[in-house]
């Protein structure tokens, strides 16, 4: 009987004990530093609850971070789209390069003084056979010096025969298949008025590009006296290649130059 009643008020005090602790689950704010003894075991449990004050930040339940919208992957490009982006990744499309060359132009920048009359503002381009013989310029002059007596003198060229002289020669010699022919890579020099000696003038070619005198070369057909570097400068701002063989690189000077004098020349070569 007595071990009965002692059972009884174990379970008694458990239950107890077990109100307590929801009643602090429930309400922790109502304790602070409470120290509770636990029935129900033979010996006594402090529990000391060391709870924050009511400035305290209190558990909340966590705001959830918005939804982001899925991510949609860009569209697909077609061909053109990729060649495009080539272009711009290279530095720009072709028009775009070409819309600036000719706002530079058309602003003056980059423009030279010209240092012949035949000869236009832009480096390395002389003007029209039409423009030179309405302006009356049809006497090309240019420096010659002899390889025997080394004396110099200016040497003059008709423009109009020496052009011809010039184009009966392309006619005659047919395709030259990108290649400039032996004539053109190891010229005839002109006769020293000076001392008498055949073939001997070479001409004087300026130091300074800038001041090479291309129209004087053409007419005489000289242009093979100057060097792989001067010619590789001309083709340069001309935009013409400016790579290979010196005979090709002295063939595209010739070619532009003819098409400068004579835009629409009716001669190929």
């Amino acid at each position: 009987m007595d071990e009965e009643k002692k059972e009884n008020e174990i379970i008694r005090k458990r239950k107890s004990s077990q109100e307590q602790f929801d009643e602090i689950i429930q309400n922790p704010s109502k304790i602070l530093n409470t120290t509770t003894t636990l029935p129900g075991f033979d010996d006594d449990i402090d529990l000391n609850l060391s709870l924050a004050s009511s400035s305290s930040t209190t558990l909340n339940d966590p705001t959830p971070p918005p939804i982001q919208p899925p991510h949609e992957p860009p569209p697909a490009l077609d061909d053109n789209d990729n060649n495009t982006q080539r272009l711009m990744l290279a530095g720009g499309s072709s028009s775009s390069r070409r819309s600036r060359r000719a706002s530079i132009s058309e602003s003056g920048v980059g423009r030279v003084r010209p240092p012949y009359r035949w000869a236009t503002d832009r480096e390395a381009v002389v003007h029209s056979l039409d423009y030179l013989v309405s302006q009356g310029i049809t006497r090309i002059t240019g420096e010659v010096k002899c390889k025997k007596c080394d004396g110099s003198y200016e040497m003059e060229y008709d423009l109009t025969t020496k052009y011809g002289e010039l184009v009966t020669f392309i006619v005659n010699e047919g395709v030259m298949q990108h290649r400039a022919p032996a004539k053109w890579v190891k010229p005839s020099l002109p006769n020293c008025q000076l001392c008498g000696e055949d073939n001997s003038c070479k001409p004087v070619i300026a130091p300074e590009y800038l001041n090479i005198n291309w129209l004087f070369l053409l007419l005489g057909q000289l242009l093979g006296c100057c060097t792989l570097e001067q010619l590789k400068y001309f083709c340069k701002h001309t935009h013409n290649h400016r790579t290979g063989a010196k005979d090709r690189v002295l063939f595209l000077t010739y070619y532009t130059l003819c098409k400068q004098l004579e835009p629409n020349c009716p001669f190929h070569f």
